[in-house]
């Protein structure tokens, strides 16, 4: 190294009006920003800079800068390609694995135990491969240190790709000693503590007489000194930043000329989670911006392609992979394919083809499984299928990147259109076909050898991981401010630069020398010192704090922080002065808060500002709020009721007049207790449920849905029941938590889960998916039910000797069943509606009970039984309807007797609700006698909405949070939300 130099940003104009006159000086950056900044500035000001013209290659960047330039002093040799180096590492890697135990190349880097899926530690390795030889130059100078496992792993890579590098003729640029004398340039180095991996190159360049490095003065680099605004929260900090950049661009300020929009530059360290919002705020405030950050290739719309393709394959095709790709909008997938593509998705919803498995030696894909046990009802979706599963895996299972090619030119002509995909999706999916085609390229020059062993376990994935590392950056013809992800326009020249977000875990940037390196090893190799130096945040705080204006200007304060910002609670940066934001005069410049005022009727200080997209917005408020006429709303109104009315009467009377027999068809609407559960308090979910029939229509699907189970527990016990009601034998008695026939039950049970689960009425019964897993819980199942009739067939009698408000119905061992899933209908004289319903179980007591000789009601829940407060009316509330329909079918029926017990029973843990038991005090037929009354009341009620037409909700019965916000439909509920103020 020359020299180095100790320059101020500030004075980088005169160092460079000294610097240019030397045509041999080539200067370096950190990026191609700074770079092109300073390129610009020169030739904008040709009175500081001397030039008023420069030749662009006397600019470059630092990572040109050690591709192009920096040469070692054999001329034969060429840097490594990036994708060699990853080639040689993908090579390493699969040679280890294949390794029999004892003898891998590697101890612990990659441990043995898992060297077969360790694919993944490719980059890592890599990355590693450039410092190799300042490691072993540092451990070499320690006579003393003693090698471990470790050490020698890291060894035995730098010897190997010493090797690869020797036979290859190839060098790595971070090993040799840069030789300029050929070209006769001499190259300063800007910043260079900016730079990440220039710990590398160091002590290389320390002996290289044609580089000068231009540091910060180290008496810059004073914590303190550079304020910090504190917001209290993000949006505040966010709006008010904006605004300053609008004053400073439309106003300038004092002594301050306006500036350019292109002269600002916005900078955001978490830019990922900010961008949503500066792109919604920097448009509602009308300033013109330029994000000048790109995201991986395969993050891009149209690139995705190639990512879920690779998940459809690794996933064994599973649901969501398949759905992702098929429905994905973004593809221009051919229309003759539209109808396939959606049928296979909606059969795949259907039959829950959530994912295949292994059976032993043998697959199990849900997809063909599913969609050949549809006895050709789906075989254009199964042929389609098989062809797409066909072409995907011959892009994935490729053994070179000629391979990925060919198969996907196949895939995009046999699915996709051919000019389908827009101008900027073409860019995109071509800049990833040339990145394809260099990695065959690279492939075909170096791996193809007979002598050559290098090679790449999976092509697709490698293709795809380096398609990931790619950024892509649209180039866009607008101008305006510029916005970067911190640390890109460090030390660069603008007008004014802006970091937002500028709290101490985003500005704390740390380089470490041998970064690999974990703590022990490097208070080993004495590297913590050099760590502690190495902390480069204030280099870049006193570099984006730069001042290039006039000293009489007004000075504005281009760091900020907010307390509460959008990632978690934030503190200032160390190095900043914090100071309290005092500059809430910019939001009297605020349109937007301006317009807020004014529409809630304050008084504005200024005549009110509106933007070009405010004027639009409020002349279509106006439109859409223009009164309409009285005969325009009549007749939206008639029609939308007769459809509604015309649907309402066949739901009430026609549909429910198939179960009834002939004669008890009257013409009366016919109610059932789930009618009367989603009608109150709101008719209106009635209407959508029950007439309408709307259901929230998804494409996510689960192996077993939220009811599978519950249905699944019903009909078991169903069956179960159903046997004794055939058999006219009373149900068995558990004593002492044990059948006396318990091994018997226990092999009904298993034999009714098994029919239950082929049930054709339960979704689940036409997925092989969800059969297979339910086939290998049959025991389970059938546990389950016997744990319930442990508790639920004990003896028929009360649960202490006298009954009280604790007591209960101890089982119904020994009672004989009544009726199973039994419906009954009930004609109610002198009104206008009818009652009809199915019971889950209908019993009679045990011979033993004296006590008593009426019916007993019971019905299943799967896990959890109304509360008390829903069963019994309370303030002349009824929550749950159930019981006191089943009382009053059984009533109307003069075959039953009365009712002297009713209960809910949870199949989970047993536990029960009570309506009626004679064995509960306080729970007899006569305290239940209101909440007859009380649904007596509801059934009028429901009749009369229903004869009025109207089902407008009443809003004093409906509580907007306990009943609105755990509707189904409030999405499409006009009760739950108000658009232009219109309910």
């Amino acid at each position: 190294m020359e020299k180095e130099l100790f320059v101020a940003p500030e004075g980088l104009g005169a160092f460079f009006k000294d610097a240019l006159c030397d045509l041999n000086n080539v200067f370096v950056f950190s990026t191609d920003v700074v770079k092109n900044s300073w390129a610009e500035w020169c030739v904008s000001h040709p009175d500081e800079s001397g030039v008023d013209v420069v030749l662009m290659e006397r600019f470059i960047a630092w990572d040109k800068f050690k591709g192009e330039v920096v040469r070692g002093r054999d001329a034969d040799k060429a840097s490594i390609p990036s994708i060699l180096r990853k080639f040689f590492v993908s090579s390493l890697i699969s040679e280890n694995a294949a390794s029999p135990d004892g003898k891998t190349i590697f101890k612990k880097i990659i441990n043995p135990l898992f060297r077969k899926d360790s694919a993944s530690f490719a980059d890592w390795i890599s990355d590693t491969l450039r410092s190799l030889k300042l490691w072993n130059d540092t451990v070499s100078s320690l006579p003393d240190y003693k090698f471990d496992d470790e050490d020698e792993d890291y060894l035995a890579l730098y010897k190997r790709y010493s090797d690869f590098l020797n036979v290859n003729n190839f060098f790595e640029p971070s090993w040799v000693e840069p030789d300029f004398s050929a070209t006769g340039r001499h190259y300063v180095i800007f910043y260079p503590e900016l730079l990440e991996d220039y710990s590398d190159y160091i002590d290389i360049f320390k002996k290289c007489p044609d580089i000068t490095v231009v540091s910060l003065p180290k008496n810059e680099l004073a914590a303190g000194k550079i304020p910090c605004l504190k917001y209290s929260d993000s949006r505040k900090e966010l709006r008010r930043t904006i605004l300053q950049i609008r004053k400073l661009c439309t106003d300038g300020g004092a002594n301050t000329e306006k500036v350019r929009w292109d002269e600002v530059v916005l900078n955001v360290p978490d830019l990922q989670t900010y961008r949503p919002y500066l792109e919604r705020e920097l448009t509602k405030y009308c300033v013109p911006y330029v994000i000048k950050a790109g995201s991986p290739l395969v993050q891009n719309s149209a690139a995705q392609v190639f990512t879920e393709i690779q998940n459809c394959f690794n996933s064994e095709f599973s649901y969501e992979s398949m759905r992702s790709l098929i429905l994905d909008e973004y593809i221009p997938w051919k229309s003759d394919k539209k109808v396939l593509r959606e049928n296979l998705i909606i059969e795949g919803n259907k039959m829950r083809c959530i994912c295949g498995f292994n059976e032993g030696a043998v697959h199990f894909d849900s997809w063909e499984e599913a969609l050949s046990a549809t006895s050709g009802t789906n075989s254009r979706e199964l042929e389609f299928y098989r062809e797409l599963k066909h072409d995907i895996s011959a892009i994935c299972n490729a053994k070179s990147f000629d391979s990925i090619v060919q198969a996907w030119v196949i895939f995009k002509g046999k699915y996709l259109e051919e000019d389908g995909f827009s101008k900027t999706a073409n860019d995109i999916l071509g800049r990833c076909i040339t990145e394809l085609k260099e990695l065959a390229k690279i492939e075909n020059e170096y791996c193809q050898g007979e002598n050559s062993n290098l090679s790449v376990s999976n092509h697709y994935d490698f293709f795809i991981t380096e398609l990931s590392k790619k950024i892509y950056t649209p180039q866009s013809k607008n101008t305006g401010i510029s916005v970067y992800p911190y640390k890109t326009s460090a030390g660069a020249y603008f007008s004014h630069q802006f970091v937002i977000d500028a709290n101490q875990k985003n500005l704390e940037v740390q380089y470490k020398k041998l970064g690999f390196l974990n703590e022990e090893k490097r208070v080993a190799l004495g590297l913590v010192a050099h760590d502690k130096d190495s902390n480069v945040s204030k280099s870049f705080i006193r570099l984006y704090a730069a001042d290039f204006q006039n000293p009489e200007c007004e000075k504005v304060v281009h760091f900020s922080y907010a307390e509460n910002s959008f990632a978690g609670f934030a503190i200032c940066h160390n190095a900043l002065k914090q100071e309290d934001a005092r500059n809430s005069a910019l939001d009297d410049e605020d349109f937007i808060l301006q317009e807020k005022a004014y529409l809630m009727g304050k008084d504005i200080p200024l005549p009110l500002k509106l933007s070009k997209v405010q004027k639009e917005q409020l002349e279509k408020f106006q439109i859409f709020n223009k009164p309409e006429t009285e005969n325009e709303n009549e007749n939206s109104q008639s029609e939308t009721s007769g459809l509604v009315l015309e649907k309402v009467k066949f739901t009430l009377i026609e549909n429910r007049n198939k179960n009834l027999a002939e004669k008890e068809r009257d013409g009366k609407i016919v109610i059932t207790q789930s009618d009367m559960k989603d009608f109150f308090p709101c008719p209106r979910k009635w209407i959508f449920s029950k007439v309408l029939s709307l259901e929230e229509e998804t494409l996510d699907t689960d192996l077993m849905k939220t009811y599978d189970m519950g249905n699944i527990n019903h009909k078991i016990l169903e069956l179960f029941m159903g046997d004794y009601l055939n058999s006219h034998d009373p149900l068995p008695v558990c004593e002492n938590g044990v059948f006396e026939n318990e091994r018997d039950i226990f092999e009904v049970l298993k034999k009714h889960a098994f029919t239950a689960i082929k049930d054709f009425r339960g979704d689940y019964s036409k997925s092989p998916l969800s059969q297979k897993m339910l086939e290998s819980q049959i025991e389970q199942l059938a546990q389950n039910i016997l744990t319930f009739l442990h508790d639920f067939l004990q003896p028929n009698v009360c649960s202490a000797a006298k009954p009280n408000s604790k007591t209960k119905t101890l089982g119904y061992g020994g009672c004989m069943v009544r009726g199973v899933e039994k419906s009954f209908s009930a004609k109610n004289e002198g009104k206008n509606y009818n009652y009809y319903g199915a019971i889950d179980l209908l019993l009679s007591p045990a011979t033993k009970n004296t006590d008593s000789d009426a019916w007993i009601i019971i019905d299943y829940k799967n896990t959890k039984t109304p509360a008390k407060k829903d069963i019994m009316v309370s303030n002349e509330k009824l929550g749950d309807f159930q019981m006191p329909m089943y009382i009053s079918l059984i009533k109307a029926n003069k075959a039953c007797g009365d009712v002297d017990v009713a209960r809910f029973y949870a199949i989970k843990d047993a536990s029960t609700s009570v309506a009626i038991d004679i064995n509960t005090a306080g729970c007899s037929k006569d305290d239940f006698e209101p909440t007859m009354k009380a649904f007596g009341r509801y059934s009028d009620d429901f009749e009369k909405i229903v004869a009025s037409k109207n089902f407008v909700p009443d809003l004093s019965k409906v509580d907007k949070h306990e009943d609105c916000s755990k509707c189904n439909f409030k999405a499409v509920c006009r009760r739950t939300y108000e658009v232009a103020k219109r309910n």
